[in-house]
Formats: C-alpha cells, sequence, structure tokens
C-alpha cells in the first residue's frame, strides 16, 4: 500500500526508470480496493457467525480517546521510526519496549511496575519461541530450495510451458511466486520472477509498469498461505489461535490478492487508458470487489443457497467487465439477491427468534 510498498517499490524503480511517485500513484487504487474487501468480508463474517458490536451509548467519543491515549501510538511511531532508519529490528524492538514502559507512567490506569513489566516480557517470550520454532522448520525449507536450485530452475520452465498465452502465463507465474516465497521474502521472490517473467508478460502487450506490478501482487501470497504463512503464525502466536486454521481463515480473507492481477492485466484500473476507460476500470472493479468479498463469505442477509450463490458469482463476473451493460446486468442480479435474501429473511423473522436467526 502506497506511500511505502516496503523495498519492492524502489527496486521496481530502478529496474523500470518510472519515478517512485508514478509508481505508488497507479497502486493505490489497488490497495485501497484490498482493504475494501478485507472490511467488507469481515463485516459480513461478522454478521454469519451472530457477532454484535457495542450499542451506541455504550461506544467511547472519538475525540476522548484520542486526548487521553494519543501518546500510546508514540512506541509504535518509535518502532517504525528506527526500522526506516536503518537500525536492526531487535534495536528496534528494545527502543520501542522502553519508549512503551516509559509512557506507561503518564497514567495511573495504564503504569507497568516491576510485576506487570516481568509478566508482559515472559507473555512476549513465550510467543516469540512459538514464532521460532515455526522459523526453524522454513529455514530448513528455504536450505533445501536454496542448495538445489529449484527456486530458478522453476520459473524458466514454466514460463516455457505457458508459451504465449497471457491467462496460462499469469496462472504459472502465480504458482512459480507461491513457491519461491516458500523460501524467499516478498521483496527477493519479486525480484527473481520479475526478471525472468517480466519480458513474457512485456511480449504478450502488457505495459512494463503493469507486468512488474502484477508480479509484485502476486508474490504477497506465500505470506498468507499455508504450509509458510509467517504472518497469520505470527497472529496465531499473539492471539493463541491454531496457526494452520488462522493461516486458511488469512487466505480466505485475502483471496483478492489473485483477482487484482487479472484486472492489472485486462482493465485500465492501473490507469492505463483514457479517463472514461479508467473511472470504469476504477467503478467496476469496486463494485466487483463489494460482490466477491460478499460472495466469499456466502452470506448477506442470510446464508446463501447454491442457486443465489450462483446468481452472485455471475453478478461478481459481469460486474469486473468494465462497461455500462454488464455493470447495469451485474447490479440488476445483486438487487434481484438482496430482495430475495430479505423475503427470506423476514420468514425466518416470523418464525424464528432473532438469536437463531443470527445462528444460522
Amino acid at each position: 500500500m502506497p506511500p511505502v510498498m516496503g523495498a519492492g517499490a524502489f527496486i521496481m524503480a530502478e529496474m523500470t526508470n518510472i519515478p517512485y511517485l508514478e509508481i505508488i500513484k497507479v497502486a493505490a487504487i489497488p490497495g485501497i480496493l484490498f482493504y475494501l474487501s478485507v472490511g467488507v468480508m469481515v463485516y459480513f463474517e461478522s454478521r454469519k457467525l451472530g457477532l454484535r458490536g457495542l450499542a451506541k451509548e455504550e461506544l467511547p467519543r472519538l475525540g476522548e480517546v484520542i486526548k487521553t491515549g494519543w501518546y500510546l501510538f508514540i512506541p509504535i511511531i518509535v518502532l517504525m521510526g528506527l526500522l526506516i532508519i536503518g537500525y536492526s529490528p531487535g534495536r528496534s524492538a528494545v527502543f520501542g519496549i522502553a519508549t512503551a514502559i516509559a509512557l506507561s507512567w503518564i497514567r495511573p490506569e495504564t503504569r507497568m511496575g516491576p510485576v506487570r513489566i516481568w509478566q508482559a516480557l515472559v507473555d512476549g517470550g513465550k510467543a516469540s519461541l512459538f514464532v521460532a520454532a515455526l522459523t526453524g522448520a522454513v529455514g530448513i525449507l528455504i536450505g533445501v530450495l536454496a542448495l538445489t536450485g529449484i527456486g530458478i530452475r522453476f520459473s524458466y520452465i514454466l514460463l516455457e510451458v505457458a508459451g504465449k498465452n497471457l491467462p496460462l502465463t499469469l496462472l504459472l507465474i502465480a504458482v512459480a511466486t507461491l513457491v519461491l516465497g516458500l523460501a524467499l521474502p516478498i521483496t527477493a521472490t519479486y525480484l527473481m520472477v520479475a526478471v525472468v517473467a517480466v519480458p513474457a508478460i512485456a511480449d504478450l502487450g502488457v505495459p512494463l509498469l503493469t507486468a512488474h506490478l502484477i508480479i509484485l501482487w502476486l508474490s504477497l501470497d506465500s505470506n498468507i498461505t499455508p504450509p509458510v504463512a509467517l504472518g497469520p503464525f505470527a497472529a496465531a502466536a499473539i492471539a493463541g489461535a491454531d496457526p494452520m486454521k488462522t493461516g486458511w481463515a488469512c487466505f480466505r480473507f485475502a483471496k483478492i490478492i489473485y483477482v487484482m492481477p487479472v484486472l492489472m492485466a485486462y482493465t485500465h484500473i492501473l490507469f492505463t487508458g483514457t479517463p472514461a476507460q479508467n473511472f470504469w476500470a476504477v467503478f467496476s472493479a469496486t463494485v466487483g470487489v463489494v460482490a466477491f468479498s460478499i460472495l466469499s463469505t456466502t452470506f448477506f442477509l442470510v446464508r446463501m443457497t447454491i442457486f443465489e450463490f450462483l446468481l452472485l458469482a455471475l453478478a461478481t463476473v459481469l460486474a469486473f467487465i468494465p462497461s455500462p451493460v454488464t455493470m447495469a446486468a451485474a447490479i440488476a442480479i445483486f438487487v434481484a439477491v438482496y430482495f430475495w435474501q430479505r423475503k427470506r429473511a423476514d420468514a425466518q423473522l416470523s418464525t424464528d427468534p432473532p438469536a437463531e436467526i443470527a445462528m444460522k
């Protein structure tokens, strides 16, 4: 997500001779749509599980929260700032911890004494041991792939198999980034695949910057896809949850990662066309992302039947096609499914208590 985008955007600027500001400008819309997708999925998944938020009168006022707790963001700012200027992760973490302890003494209710500091360090140590064990296992896999050279050979073989077929090329690049991502961080995976795959994609008529962004997005999948999903595994350690279940849940919520490269290749979502083409690309992608996210939860007003699921899947595909005709058809199907679900929800409400409807 701009404006940072990790080290990948800076490497992309060097490889393509495209200004960094130009890269983050066109990469902003896909990044925003990713967060929109996750937000919509979280909302409808919560409704499917029967989760409820606080009542309006119980919600804290934003102004009061910021006024009383703004300083609690400072440890995070210190941690990120030190990482950006080049400090090691370990040293940055130590300074972040020290800052958090010092700031806790500003207010009595957050003050950390020796006992609370010790308990926090113990809890952090236990969580880090869990992640360290997983990292050790991943290290063995990294060694096997590095010593055998499978990763580099795999990329070349996949592109030879794909030939001049763009959909097949994108599919095989996704497989290559997933395999390489088992052993490499995102930026390294992007760099290795881009060297081999960008010329092949460019030969199929895809613009240079678009080709690089496609590979960068596909390189993200290994970070959230089991069996090696370090992001979800770290989150599972914090939450005390099952790591593999967390990994698969993360994969399910982040599936738009695989949709976005297709939109980059076949639409003007990266502002590669006329103003009208760019508008329709962004508008259709937004509607499609919302429909896709609802479809992924299999829940709208109530749980979807197979027929409703198929209708909404058709509406999602039509919505992703940037055309007034397909957009009108997608919205019409979407509205029809909504009213049909509304009818089913009203019927359930008349026969079941609200708590049972939430569980269904």
